[in-house]
């Protein structure tokens, strides 16, 4: 579910393993041509609809026409989700929609009323009213979330979740990645330090944290900063040691749409080992001098394999 200048659902799915779109459009009465040959009208809900479809893509499109795009959208989501009885997997807004900011509370408000999370969460532009990204964090579960804030921006990130993936986030703080309680946990654009990191690994090595099993970040990072203060022991393998986790995989065609539980597998080789009392033993994969990421596991995966 997107809202943009052109809002549009997409239903996607598998046909005989060949993954398959169809985008139906949501634009106003106004944008109909008369001269439009390939009108057709449809019976949604309780309102006949015009409609057009576009035969020059590789994949089908259709455009319907409203008095009011937005209950439009929400119409055509309402119609063909309880169809399918399936729920609304992203919900994203584009630059260009003029009312984002009063139909962004709205659409969350509304989606969170029929299902409990979403799958992802998008608002696109260089930069979004602080005050819409704490209404939506509040009042949207999800999954993916990435929407660009001020440089000042700040919150509690007191989530109690499966998976979590944050884009654009110069924002998230090392009480943020404390304060997360996740199995599997990726940010990208963070601007935490190899301090910042130090101090999460300290928190962790004294309990902390303790449903997460993956985190990746995107950060600069040096090793001998990260293992500061810690007791940690250097690991080389003759082999890549394979690691796997239960994770959603998503199918994405510019927004996801929907998901299938299934397992993901990593491969380790060098790394540097942090065990705490539980055994639980944290592999930092190993990166020679400066590194653009950081990544950590923990054993034992998904499959109770050890670390050696």
């Amino acid at each position: 579910m997107t809202l943009n200048r052109a809002s549009f659902v997409v239903l996607q799915f598998l046909d005989e393993n060949v993954v398959k779109r169809l985008f139906y459009g949501v634009d106003g009465i106004d944008e109909l041509s008369e001269l439009e040959d390939t009108k057709k009208h449809w019976v949604i809900g309780d309102v006949n609809v015009p409609i057009t479809k576009d035969n020059g893509r590789e994949f089908e499109t259709y455009k319907t026409y409203w008095n009011n795009p937005y209950i439009g959208l929400r119409a055509l989501v309402s119609y063909f989700t309880d169809l399918f009885n399936i729920p609304i997997h992203f919900l994203h807004f584009g630059p260009f929609y003029k009312n984002s900011t009063n139909d962004s509370r709205r659409a969350v408000d509304w989606v969170m009323s029929r299902q409990c999370s979403v799958n992802s969460f998008m608002i696109h532009g260089h930069h979004v009213d602080d005050e819409i990204v704490h209404y939506t964090l509040n009042n949207c579960q999800f999954t993916e979330y990435n929407t660009p804030t001020s440089p000042t921006f700040r919150r509690s990130l007191k989530y109690h979740l499966k998976s979590v993936e944050i884009y654009n986030a110069p924002w998230i703080t090392v009480e943020n990645l404390i304060e997360l309680d996740c199995c599997e946990l990726s940010i990208t654009e963070s601007r935490l330090t190899s301090e910042d990191i130090n101090r999460f690994l300290r928190n962790w090595a004294r309990g902390g944290s303790p449903r997460l099993r993956s985190l990746f970040m995107g950060t600069m990072t040096k090793l001998e900063k990260l293992t500061d203060g810690l007791y940690v022991k250097e690991v080389s393998r003759e082999e890549k040691k394979e690691y796997f986790t239960w994770v959603s995989l998503f199918f994405s065609f510019f927004t996801t749409l929907y998901y299938r539980n299934s397992e993901r597998q990593q491969t380790i080789k060098d790394s540097w080992d942090i065990k705490r009392d539980d055994l639980r033993v944290a592999s930092i994969v190993k990166n020679d001098g400066i590194s653009t990421f950081f990544t950590m596991v923990v054993w034992p995966d998904f499959y109770g394999n050890l670390s050696v």
